[in-house]
């Protein structure tokens, strides 16, 4: 089963190589599709001399998800594996990953992944690999779970391509959580889940991403995408129990953390629980008391205090 490799790249010259190094020494691969997002650095010409028998795209810089969305239209191979410029492949993970969904006749593989440092080397990643939280998806199902908490990145995630066409593209208006949307509209979609448990992927953190420079926008597109499952979900009919728990949770989150960096779209996210008769944490409650007395300003100073914070 051939496997294509999607891999969108901005201003990452001196990670993008080691990247490509590992796609190439896997087994089944197809072709391999690089996007240049508008660098200003070296990257093309990285992509170029790493990758010369690959696809490479380049235009203007439009984000990763459209990127992403350029390269999907290439695609002819059964699998895709979507894979960002500076993570990499562990040795060997691509046989092991189809071995997986051969025997179960899965949608979406899923793999262990280490994570490591921005400066830092894959033989310095942390030791012990992370895992989804598979308990999770076998108690509530694979769409309340990717709705939450049940993630793991792009370079740990094989997909079914017949699967990929059907949700369409990454969206482009969550520019910071569209992979985390992506796996809940393959779960919506009904794709069936497999956990490869093997070290599949090297991720690397990086401390000037975009979500750790503007916790606003990333808690934004939280709640953007909360309002966009309750919707797909309300379509379907009335929302159940475990539905409601899960966008009780997303809105709940969200308002207290927009409350905490005084955004005042904290509000939207506590109407969503009104809307829903969702009962907000005893923070918010708190929070929504004492701002609706004497204001925002000091209705955080006062539940930082009663938080002990």
């Amino acid at each position: 089963m051939p496997v294509d490799v999607i891999v969108p790249a901005f201003n990452t010259e001196q990670f993008l190589a080691r990247t490509v190094r590992s796609v190439y020494e896997q087994s089944a691969i197809h072709n391999v599709v690089i996007v240049d997002d508008g660098s200003s650095d070296g990257t093309l010409a990285v992509a170029r001399a790493a990758a010369p028998s690959a696809l490479i795209l380049t235009g203007p810089n439009q984000g990763v998800a459209r990127a992403r969305n350029r390269a999907i239209t290439a695609l002819s191979a059964d699998w895709v594996q979507f894979l960002d410029s500076d993570d990499v492949l562990a040795p060997e993970t691509m046989v092991r990953r189809l071995d997986a969904a051969t025997s179960s006749g899965a949608d979406v593989v899923v793999t262990d992944w280490a994570e490591f440092a921005e400066d830092g080397d894959i033989e310095r990643a942390n030791v012990s690999p992370r895992c989804a939280d598979w308990s999770l998806l076998e108690r509530e199902g694979a769409e309340i779970a990717c709705a939450t908490s049940f993630w793991a990145p792009p370079a740990a995630l094989l997909f079914r391509r017949s699967i990929v066409e059907e949700i369409g593209g990454f969206r482009d208006d969550l520019s910071i959580i569209d992979d985390a949307r992506f796996l809940f509209d393959a779960a919506h979609c009904g794709a069936r889940f497999v956990h490869a448990p093997h070290l599949g992927a090297y991720y690397r953190v990086r401390p000037g991403s975009l979500s750790r420079r503007d916790p606003a926008k990333f808690w934004l597109d939280v709640l953007h995408n909360g309002e966009q499952i309750e919707a797909l979900w309300r379509a379907r009919g009335t929302l159940d129990a475990a539905q409601l728990r899960a966008i009780g949770n997303i809105f709940d989150g969200t308002a207290r953390s927009l409350f905490e960096i005084s955004h005042p779209s904290w509000r939207r996210a506590l109407a969503a629980l009104e809307r829903n008769h969702v009962v907000p944490s005893r923070k918010l409650r708190a929070a929504r008391l004492i701002a609706s007395l004497l204001g925002d300003a000091l209705a955080r100073r006062m539940v930082a205090v009663l938080a002990g914070g």
